[in-house]
């Protein structure tokens, strides 16, 4: 495994798909992401709106032949607010980028998809699923 060290921060928009009517977050607006390597082992913190604040391990994976590296990620989240779909301050974070360089520049492009859960802990257990877009630049 790569252990790069490539920090890269990213700034966008995140928004709340809601998929059924269960679901009641209005977690929306501006979110950073900071991560140690876009490609190879690394790890990511996120923060957003709604006291929203993520922290994990994650793994690039860049696809032979193309620009675009895909990156899964795991970890823990801490929310200021419970809500029905994530009734404990604390769920588990598992998410999937998709990332591109921008031209011959040094900055990226993101797509990503967050579903937080805390994993059958405590009743409900909705879950709350995101995605963002984000741009980052290497520090």
């Amino acid at each position: 495994m790569d252990l790069n060290w490539n920090p890269h921060a990213y700034i966008g928009y995140v928004d709340t798909i809601q998929p059924n009517k269960w679901h009641t977050s209005d977690i929306q607006g501006p979110m950073g992401k900071i991560e140690t390597a876009p490609e190879g082992l690394g790890a990511a913190a996120r923060f957003g709106p709604g006291g929203l604040f993520t922290l994990g391990a994650q793994y690039g994976y860049k696809i032979p032949g193309t620009p675009i590296t895909i990156t899964p990620s795991a970890g823990l989240a801490y929310v200021d607010k419970p809500m029905p779909e994530l009734p404990l301050k604390t769920p588990f974070a598992l998410g999937i980028q998709a990332g591109v360089p921008i031209g011959d520049t040094k900055a990226r492009l993101l797509a990503e998809y967050l579903h937080l859960s805390n994993a059958g802990q405590k009743q409900p257990n909705i879950g709350l699923d995101m995605g963002s877009v984000m741009l980052g630049y290497p520090f």
